[in-house]
């Protein structure tokens, strides 16, 4: 029998599929489908960045139209269709773990791509090229989509649902797997912000030298104007990488609790429930980090 606690939390978990996916649905595809035309304008085209940007929103709306429309179609129909098919079951699982993994490699790219422009040297500069990014690309998409088909192996239909059989080898690699790539993820874009900031500091030192030779006046002002802006970029890069732990870690601490609960466990009904409120709330937060994510991006450039 379930204590009133799981209940509370399983009812929480079906008010939040019944209000909040529509409206994370609606609005991401909406931000991702504009940000996708912003950034493919023939004027931004050469921007090696900006073809960052038009994958990343690619990769969001992968993941919001497979993983958040289908739970969806839960919510409205009552059944899980994944249940009935194994290969349905099996797509679905690994088209969202592709959009996960392109997601997180994207961002960690444009990251990369920051400090790459920002660089005094000249060869780091010419790294950021649209050929360059073009390679990167199609590397990253096919290296991804070999990488996420254990998916198509180790997920199967069971009759609460679409995940891999608790107590498996698979099911501890698939723990480990989700949480390893969050934090990878996570450092590579502290270190990257970090060093894109200290870039900037670097180039305002000399952009103000010479100046100071010059007009010494005008070394004031420009000194606050540029210092205002490192603030910001700082500001905005530590929101970019709070939002991304904050919004990520949900799906992480679920892979976490998985790993570490017994297959015992795991069949008795509060730690059911318990599996399916940290489950479905970590997949709400991606969604909406797919949604909110492009925002702070855009302000960052």
């Amino acid at each position: 029998m379930a204590s009133t606690f799981y209940v509370v939390l399983d009812q929480i978990r079906k008010l939040i599929d019944l209000y909040a996916l529509p409206v994370i649905y609606v609005f991401g595809n909406l931000a991702n489908v504009i940000n996708v035309y912003v950034f493919s304008r023939h004027n931004m085209r050469l921007n090696a960045c900006s073809r960052y940007f038009v994958c990343l929103s690619l990769a969001h709306l992968l993941l919001l139209n497979i993983s958040c429309l289908t739970r969806l179609i839960v919510v409205w129909t009552g059944h899980d269709y994944a249940i009935d098919s194994s290969i349905y079951c099996r797509m679905r699982s690994y088209l969202f773990n592709l959009s996960i993994l392109l997601s997180r490699q994207f961002i960690t790219l444009i990251s990369i791509d920051r400090w790459l422009v920002t660089s005094s040297s000249a060869w780091l500069r010419r790294q950021s090229s649209p050929k360059i990014t073009q390679w990167l690309i199609i590397g990253s998409v096919i290296f991804w989509s070999l990488y996420a088909m254990h998916a198509l192996i180790g997920y199967g239909s069971n009759p609460s649902g679409c995940y891999p059989s608790p107590g498996t080898i698979y099911s501890l690699f698939s723990s480990i797997d989700a949480i390893m790539t969050a934090v990878l993820s996570s450092v590579i874009m502290i270190i990257f912000s970090i060093l894109t900031l200290h870039n900037l500091r670097l180039n305002s030192i000399r952009r103000i030298q010479p100046s100071t030779m010059q007009h010494t006046l005008v070394t004031v002002p420009e000194r606050q104007r540029r210092s205002k802006r490192n603030t910001q970029f700082l500001r905005l890069s530590l929101l970019q990488v709070l939002v991304f732990i904050i919004l990520n870690s949900g799906w992480t601490l679920f892979a976490i609790f998985s790993a570490v609960s017994k297959p015992a466990t795991l069949g008795l009904f509060n730690t059911i429930l318990l599996v399916s409120f940290l489950q479905g709330f970590g997949i709400t937060l991606l969604y909406i980090y797919g949604t909110v994510c492009i925002v702070i991006e855009e302000r960052k450039n």
